[in-house]
C-alpha cells in the first residue's frame, strides 16, 4: 500500500493534549502548549495513529517524502521574535515544558527514522529559528532545510504555496 501508520508519542492518546474537533471538523482552541501543526492535531483528535504516505513507495519511484513545519505556534509554543540561549529556558519558555518538548522529539525521530526528511519554512527569521534548534539539540534533524522570511520573499511566494 501507499501508506504506513505511525503510534503516536508515547504510545497512547493523551486526551488532555489533543484538543477536541469542534462543529466543523476542525480542532478546538487550547492554547499555546499543543502539540504541533494543526493537521497533526486534527488527525490524532480522531484516532490514535497518524496516517502518512509510505516512504518505500518513494524509494521505489526515486523520490524522496519532506515533512515542511511552521516554526511559530506549530514547533514553537508560540511567536519568537528573540532568542538568548544564555538566559533562556528553551524546553519551557519555547515549547512549552518538558512533555510537550519530548513528543515534539519523538515524533521528529519516528519521522525522520521512516526516511521522511524535515524541514521548516516560516516567516520568523532563519538565524533565531537555527538558534532555538541548537539549542533545543534538533539542528541535526533539519539539517539546511530552514528557510526564513527572508528565503520566503526572495521566492516571491507565501508558504501556502
Amino acid at each position: 500500500g501507499s501508506l504506513w501508520t505511525t503510534p503516536m508519542a508515547q504510545g497512547e492518546r493523551d486526551d488532555a493534549a489533543f484538543p477536541a474537533a469542534d462543529a466543523h471538523g476542525g480542532a478546538a482552541e487550547r492554547g499555546p502548549s499543543d502539540l504541533p501543526a494543526q493537521s497533526f492535531r486534527l488527525r490524532a483528535a480522531r484516532s490514535t495513529s497518524f496516517t502518512v504516505p509510505n516512504p518505500q513507495l518513494g524509494r521505489q519511484t526515486g523520490s524522496q517524502y519532506l515533512a515542511i513545519l511552521d516554526f511559530d505556534q506549530t514547533l514553537a509554543a508560540s511567536e519568537v521574535s528573540f532568542f538568548d540561549a544564555d538566559t533562556s529556558d528553551v524546553v519551557e519558555e519555547v515549547f512549552g515544558g518538558a512533555t510537550r518538548y519530548e513528543r515534539l522529539s519523538a515524533f521528529m525521530i519516528d519521522t525522520i527514522s521512516r526516511g521522511v526528511l524535515l524541514a521548516i519554512v516560516s516567516f520568523n527569521s532563519a538565524g533565531v529559528i537555527k538558534q532555538v534548534l541548537h539549542a533545543a539539540g534538533w539542528t541535526e534533524h533539519f539539517g539546511d532545510r530552514v528557510y526564513g522570511r527572508d528565503e520566503v520573499h526572495r521566492y516571491n511566494s507565501s508558504k501556502a504555496a
